[in-house]
């Protein structure tokens, strides 16, 4: 990606048949775990500047359609080799017509002017779903991941 959002980054969603709160778990589960590779850090707790926590379930808060996200999570990923962290956020929220669930997750590269990453967030992200067992056949790209972003015309 060559800076789409200001530096390298990957934002993705899926659909899924689990049900919101049975996929939070299973990601949640993976993230804290660190995946097979040990490279994912689940990020959760007070934050040090503002000593705020307000956690992962949305559920209690009145966030209305159509973007009623029911979950947030952070992740703090490191690459092999070099040992780049990339930060990671999750929204899941109930499908549209009331079945299933789309899953966002997004990706940034942390080091400013990651331009042209090489498809490394994309990867993560790609990696990540093929854990969750998600098909990437029917994946849609938010923004980034290669996507030539649309040209405006000035006139």
């Amino acid at each position: 990606d060559m800076g789409s959002c200001g530096n390298a980054c990957c934002g993705v969603e899926f659909w899924t048949a689990f049900s919101t709160s049975a996929f939070y778990d299973q990601l949640k589960g993976f993230l804290a775990g660190g995946g097979d590779s040990k490279s994912f850090e689940y990020i959760t707790g007070k934050d040090t500047s503002s000593g705020e926590n307000p956690g992962d379930d949305l559920r209690p808060f009145t966030i209305k359609k159509p973007h009623k996200f029911e979950f947030v999570l952070q992740d703090r990923h490191t690459t092999s080799g070099k040992h780049y962290q990339d930060l990671l956020d999750f929204n899941i929220r109930q499908n549209d017509d009331d079945y299933g669930t789309v899953v966002r997750m997004c990706s940034i590269s942390g080091i400013h002017g990651a331009l042209g990453d090489h498809g490394q967030n994309y990867k993560t992200l790609a990696y990540i779903a093929d854990a969750l067992r998600l098909d990437r056949t029917k994946q849609y790209i938010i923004h980034g991941c290669g996507k030539l972003p649309a040209v405006a015309v000035m006139v």
